[in-house]
């Protein structure tokens, strides 16, 4: 941009003392205070992100969204920029742009539009609060299991779905993971895969796309 001499002329978000109050005005979260695998919905101008906290202390995340991060990736998360050199660390604010550092490369999304905190009752649902003989459906991203409480205390299920149960199997839930080794123990969560046990193996599902608590469901059986 040049003004009528000639001049170039640096929009305001790009100098420090622009980029100071767009940080200091900036509605949004520090990543720093949340609990790890809190879970967060950023809505930039393209598209949507899922972002979960691993390491708050280190800003260690799992982001998925939009052409970047069609899976869940590993990232370090920098903090909010404008798109230049100014940062305000581990920092999502509104209007301000988001910067990640993954696999070697630099990552800045476009503007966020909008950021919300999920909660355990929106994401998932955790076993020990089911009650004996309740039954829910998880639909994951290849196949859905029906599912009955066999004794939540300590984390008995019967499973039945896909290539891996086709028939009611006796299982124990360890919990919701992303597949490496974070784990929520005797938790179905959406966006996280199922850690079972059964018949001698550890079983893990893809990512849990929907969870549907049924009502007066039959128990399946025999078993």
């Amino acid at each position: 941009m040049h003004d009528k001499a000639g001049a170039l002329v640096v929009p305001r978000r790009y100098t420090l003392d622009g980029f100071t109050v767009n940080a200091q005005t900036s509605d949004g979260i520090d990543v720093s205070q949340l609990e790890v695998l809190t879970t967060l919905m950023v809505t930039t101008s393209n598209t949507a992100y899922r972002v979960v906290i691993l390491d708050p202390a280190e800003n260690r995340v799992l982001v998925q969204g939009g052409q970047l991060f069609p899976r869940f990736t590993e990232a370090r998360f920098n903090g909010a920029t404008c798109g230049g050199s100014f940062l305000k660390l581990g920092w999502i604010g509104r209007g301000l742009q988001m910067e990640f550092y993954s696999r070697g490369n630099r990552v800045v999304t476009s503007r966020v539009k909008s950021l919300a905190q999920l909660n355990d009752s929106s994401s998932g649902i955790d076993l020990n609060k089911l009650e004996l003989f309740e039954t829910l459906v998880a639909t994951t991203a290849n196949t859905s299991y029906q599912i009955t409480v066999l004794d939540p205390s300590r984390s008995h299920i019967l499973i039945q779905g896909g290539r891996f149960f086709p028939e009611p199997t006796k299982a124990r839930l360890f919990g919701g993971s992303f597949g490496g080794g974070f784990l929520k123990p005797a938790w179905f969560g959406c966006g996280l895969r199922m850690e079972l046990y059964a018949s001698g193996y550890r079983v893990i599902t893809s990512t849990i796309r929907s969870l549907e608590v049924k009502q007066n469901t039959k128990l399946p059986g025999p078993f």
